[in-house]
């Protein structure tokens, strides 16, 4: 029996063994994997996302030489196998670039003569000839293409007349010039030549010409193409505005209109740009700028896609971007001014030529060396520089589809090169740092995937993606930690465990509840409840904690015999009242503290009545009568009653009727929402809201390092009862000293200029960040609860019965000794709690305005990176920039949670090292 027995063992003891080894192997596996998947996931992001940063490239595909001198414009094909080429004699001839032949000739002259102008844009679409005897022709030339059988033609590239014949996979292409241009068009005001004319087009279709004349005449014109009904060659119509040039000296070189025709700018050689505008009449100069430095000379300009931004080339090298935008100050009389939104620097020599994308913003720039520039306009990305084999390159031309670029000779050489450009919408500036956008008045942070027009700027930025995941996060962790950890605290400490075996699982049951469930009851309940009770639910985030902290306070004043008799659940159901009254309070204070804070003041009243006159020049203000009426400064303005109306300085005159005017405008009684959105109101209430529960906490923490030990000697020997009432008081006494000072300093911040409508309050939106850190917070609390209540539980009991010993209450021990003691873990929690309020999606997406915005103002929305890449990537083109950015987002997520979850575990390792000999 004994030898059964050691057999039995030794067979059990085997067994074990390599149940041990099996899952030291199975484990040791598994996180190998897991580690390989992450690391996995990591290396995939990254190589999905590097093409981002990799520059364009080039090869040389053609060289020639043409019969025909260096043209004044080109007109390329888009599969880049011929150009149309305006030559100085008014000829437009067809290059075939494979072979060097000119297929076809035609004249732009006219029984006047060659062309004394010319405007070309679009790749053609938009052609423009201005003569000698004040005249114009308008109209397209292109390339049309069509297939055909295989068998018309037996060679790969076949010349045919004005064009060519090219054989492709499944058949062959018949490529040829295709010609519209309009009769001559009699100019009728200004004499002489034409000497500057440009041809536009703006997104609705609307067609601009502007024409310069020898006489300093600048004419510009709306243009009306004329079909018959009964057949015939269309007729153009120009509808004519015109004007002098301000200066009678000498002509400008070039002479633009914008896009949307409401500006003509003339350009001089010397650097001197003039702006016209409209005042809806007449044309008039309104500004005058130097786009050059003393002693530089503009050698080359031209329009971007979509004709709002003026570049110009100068002697240095540089190409810089200008484009109209609003100015605050008004410096001039439409209210506009011209600024420079970039400037690409090189050294390769004076700016020979650009040529301008018909796609997007890539430019490519001749310089004097020969070297030619690809770049990207909003990015200022250097996408390729190469130096193309010929003498004297004189011209350059990107192809339609930015796959090419043909430089031409002053000899009639010529080369074509193929060029990728990458992802020129891409930089590490573009996406991280303010870009200069078309139509702004300075560099910000804007993602904007897609618009309405091919014109517009892609905007990639990912910084207001990154701020709103972190505003986000914060807000809900300022929700959720104080809750999750006080939560594990009380049941950890106080709770009894028949009760806590109930309440810890179902909290963690709050865990289970799918983010799409939460986010749909953010957005159809919680929002609608938030817009409709929006003062109840404001005051209620202070009287909630006020009233439970009072509660606390007189329950010192109930014997220790009563409450000794009170178990656990029915100190639970204390609470519960105690938040059914803190509720109820909020819903009184809310509309009251409405009524007497935020209603309009009889300045409001004179404002909104129009009771109101201008201000004398002596009455205004020194500090403001040179400033931009910004909005802090009409928020300082207000401190002193004096009010802002249409851009002048009015002061309330006479009385109103003030009750009857707030009637009419709906402010009786004041609306926090119509107050947050700026319509009226001081800012003194706002920053008295806001600093309260922070000065609150200030003077708490002063009076407990300068009166506590007083009061505590004080206190010693007391009767409980006598206790309990002194504390009440000096908690009466905190709160009304805490709200005192706020008041002062809310009107200190108010007459200095500050407002918390420009900063963490604002325009009121029903889905804001306030929704979503609420019900992000009980996503997160359920987690931050159950790690903190386990790490609470480890503490040795060892160190309680000690605490208690001492002399200690329950309380002093929980917060003095278990606490600190299980630091580390609910540090730990509150990182992964914070981890998953990072990647939060659904809730963010379903509770959110979805914004791309760079705002504190708690009333707002904002865009999250998992929200953007789960709204867009299912409509982002495969392997483009778009959809590479998406993967970008991803990985930003991933190294933002991984940095955050090192940093933690590095603290919570050394927290933990700290109490590792308790």
């Amino acid at each position: 029996m004994h030898r059964t027995g050691d057999t039995a063992r030794r067979a059990a003891s085997r067994r074990l063994h390599a149940m041990d080894a099996a899952a030291e192997f199975v484990v040791t596996i598994g996180g190998f994997v897991v580690l390989s998947a992450v690391l996995g996931i990591c290396v995939y992001l990254a190589w999905v996302v590097v093409p981002l940063f990799v520059g364009g490239s080039h090869e040389t595909a053609t060289e020639g030489t043409m019969s025909s001198s260096a043209p004044l414009e080109i007109v390329l094909d888009p599969y880049t196998n011929a150009g149309g080429l305006v030559g100085s004699d008014g000829m437009f001839r067809t290059l075939l670039v494979p072979t060097g032949e000119i297929a076809g000739e035609m004249s732009l002259s006219t029984e006047h003569g060659s062309p004394t102008a010319v405007s070309v844009n679009r790749n053609g679409e938009l052609v423009a000839a201005g003569y000698a005897d004040g005249s114009v022709r308008l109209g397209a030339v292109g390339f049309e293409s069509t297939l055909i059988a295989q068998d018309e033609s037996a060679a790969e590239f076949e010349r045919i007349d004005s064009g060519y014949i090219a054989r492709i996979e499944d058949g062959q292409r018949r490529v040829v010039v295709t010609e519209e241009l309009g009769e001559p068009v009699l100019l009728r005001k200004g004499e002489g030549a034409v000497t500057a004319i440009d041809y536009r087009v703006d997104p609705t279709g609307k067609k601009t010409l502007v024409a310069l004349r020898a006489d300093g005449t600048v004419l510009v014109n709306s243009v009306r193409t004329i079909r018959p009904l009964g057949g015939g060659a269309p007729r153009t119509k120009l509808s004519t505005n015109a004007f002098e040039l301000a200066d009678d000296g000498e002509l400008p070189h070039w002479v633009y209109v914008t896009g949307d025709g409401d500006f003509v700018l003339a350009v001089w050689e010397s650097g001197r740009l003039e702006r016209y505008a409209s005042d809806g009449k007449d044309f008039g100069l309104v500004e005058t700028v130097a786009l050059v430095e003393p002693g530089v000379r503009i050698t080359d300009t031209t329009m971007l896609l979509g004709a709002k931004t003026l570049l110009v080339g100068d002697s240095e090298g540089a190409v810089s971007a200008f484009h109209v935008t609003d100015d605050p100050r008004r410096d001039f009389a439409d209210g506009n001014r011209v600024v420079r939104a970039h400037k690409m620097r090189s050294s390769d020599g004076a700016v020979i030529d650009i040529s301008v994308s018909v796609r997007d913003r890539t430019i490519a720039v001749l310089h004097a060396n020969g070297y030619i520039d690809v770049r990207y306009e909003s990015s200022e990305k250097h996408i390729t520089r190469f130096k193309p084999a010929i003498e004297n390159p004189v011209r350059v031309s990107l192809a339609p589809k930015n796959d090419a670029v043909l430089v031409l000779g002053e000899d009639g050489s010529y080369q074509m090169d193929l060029v990728k450009l990458g992802y020129p919408e891409f930089s590490a500036k573009a996406v991280f740092g303010k870009v200069f956008y078309e139509g702004g008045r300075e560099p910000e942070y804007v993602y904007q995937s897609s618009s309405g027009d091919d014109a517009s700027e892609v905007k990639m930025s990912l910084m207001p993606l990154i701020f709103g995941t972190l505003k986000a996060t914060i807000f809900a962790m300022i929700f959720a930690i104080p809750v999750g950890v006080l939560a594990a605290l009380y049941s950890s400490e106080f709770l009894s465990g028949r009760v806590r075996r109930v309440v810890k699982p179902s909290v963690e049951l709050m865990a289970s509840l799918p983010s799409v469930v939460l986010g749909f009851i953010a957005a159809i309940v919680v929002a609608p409840f938030v817009q409709h009770h929006l003062a109840t639910f404001v005051l209620g985030i202070l009287v909630m904690p006020l009233t439970i902290i009072v509660a606390a306070h007189l329950w010192q004043l109930v014997p220790i015999s009563q409450r000794r008799r009170l178990r656990s659940g029915q100190h639970f159901v204390l609470v519960t009242l105690t938040l059914i009254v803190g509720g109820l309070l909020s819903a009184w204070a809310g509309p009251m503290v409405v009524r007497g804070w935020f209603s309009p003041d009889s300045f409001d009243a004179s404002m909104i009545a129009g009771s109101y006159e201008p201000l004398e020049a002596g009455e205004v203000p020194s500090w403001a009568g040179d400033r931009v009426l910004s909005t802090n400064t009409v928020r300082r303005l207000r401190a002193q009653k004096i009010g802002v109306v249409d851009g002048v300085l009015v002061r309330p005159v006479g009385t109103v009727d003030q009750a009857g005017v707030l009637d009419r405008a709906g402010l009786r009684g004041g609306n926090l929402q119509r107050w947050l959105n700026g319509e009226y109101g001081s800012a003194w209430p706002g920053w008295a809201v806001a600093l309260f529960p922070v000065v609150a906490i200030i003077v708490w923490l002063v009076q407990g390092l300068l009166l506590r030990r007083t009061m505590d000697s004080w206190l010693t020997g007391k009767t409980p009862v006598v206790i309990g009432l002194a504390v009440l008081m000096k908690l009466g006494v905190l709160c009304g000293v805490s709200l005192g000072i706020s008041v002062a300093l809310a009107h200190l911040l108010g007459t200095m200029g500050f407002d918390p409508r420009d900063s963490i309050f604002g325009t009121f939106s029903p889905r804001n960040t306030l929704v979503v850190a609420i019900i992000m917070g009980f996503a997160v609390i359920p987690i931050i609860y159950t790690i903190s209540e386990d790490a609470l539980q480890a503490v040795p009991k060892s160190l309680r019965s000690a605490s208690l010993g001492a002399g200690a209450t329950p309380w002093q021990t929980a917060v003095r000794v278990v606490l600190p003691v299980a630091g580390s873990g609910i540090f730990s929690a509150c990182m992964i709690g914070f981890g998953r309020a990072v990647g939060e999606t659904m809730i963010v997406l379903m509770a959110t305005g979805n914004t791309p915005e760079m705002s504190w103002n708690i009333f707002s929305g904002f865009r999250t990176l998992a929200a953007n890449i789960a709204v867009e990537i299912p409509e982002a083109p495969k392997d483009q920039t778009h959809y590479r950015v998406l993967f970008l987002c991803g990985l930003v997520l991933f190294l933002m949670t991984f940095v955050i979850n090192t940093m933690a575990e590095v603290i919570r390792r050394v927290v933990r090292a700290r109490n590792a000999g308790l």
